[in-house]
């Protein structure tokens, strides 16, 4: 079972010491994600991470990780492998698949959702 080793904030400064980073090139390298999914990372989030003081909420460790470069477990401070197991475009493919399904309606969603573990049922046998 994997378990975490060290904190987010840890993690974040291990990567500025490696990649000569600042806390504001990460909040540059994090504008972009920012952006697109509407999740603001400041100066001041970095430095809360930093100092231990917070630790990022889910949404924030999705943007740091993606602008890092890293797997968001392994920046969480587990211990499992740096590099992240999804492209940035596997991540934009699951956040359209995520938007359209959440635009359905509710018995939309339940068909949608039975539908799919009937087909992985089927894999199953």
């Amino acid at each position: 079972m994997n378990t975490n080793v060290v904190s987010s904030g840890e993690r974040i400064k291990q990567l500025m010491a490696q990649e000569g980073l600042r806390q504001s090139d990460i909040v540059e390298l994090c504008k972009p994600f920012a952006k697109r999914y509407g999740v603001p990372v400041t100066k001041s989030d970095i430095s809360s991470y930093c100092t231990g003081r917070a630790d990022p909420s889910q949404k924030k460790l999705f943007i740091l990780a993606q602008a890092l470069h890293v797997s968001e477990a392994w920046l969480m401070g587990l211990d499992v492998a740096k590099e992240p197991r999804n492209t940035i475009s596997d991540a934009k493919k699951d956040i359209d698949l995520l938007s359209k399904f959440n635009s359905l309606k509710k018995r939309d969603q339940l068909l949608v959702t039975q539908i799919i573990d009937i087909l992985l049922s089927a894999d199953d046998t």
